[in-house]
Order: structure tokens, then sequence, then C-alpha cells
């Protein structure tokens, strides 16, 4: 799930088709759940387990190797 604070509902949209994503968005303009998950930075990434548990994150894009290190954190 992606959270967009900058773009409208449609940049974003474009953007994920763009790039061959489909995951749903939440539309955070104000930035209050961005600001009440830390994110101060964008784009920063968020890796929730089966439960909901916040298990790591980093700040940026990331690279393929992030993403793998990020994934291995999920039990």
């Amino acid at each position: 799930m992606g959270i967009n604070v900058a773009d409208t509902q449609e940049e974003a949209e474009a953007f994920l088709a763009a790039n061959g994503w489909d995951w749903p968005q939440i539309h955070d303009p104000e930035r209050t759940l961005a600001r009440s998950l830390g994110a101060d930075y964008q784009p920063e990434v968020f890796l929730f387990d089966e439960e909901g548990t916040l298990v790591g994150n980093f700040e940026g894009g990331g690279t393929e190797s992030d993403w793998s290190a990020l994934l291995e954190r999920l039990p």
C-alpha cells in the first residue's frame, strides 16, 4: 500500500500504471498519516508483517537489494 502525499490521485495512479504497479494508494495531502508513521522524507518505505506490526523501513526509493534486505526481516 502506498501513501500519496505530493501528487493528485490521478498523478499517483498514472505513476503506478507507468511502472506496472497496482497496489492501493491512500491520498494524504496533509501528511497526517505519513507523519504519524514518522515519514519526514519522500519516498519512505515501511514494511509491515501479516499482523500489521512495523518490521522495518528506510528513506528513499531504494534498490532491488534494499527491497530484498527489507523483505528478509519478515518472519
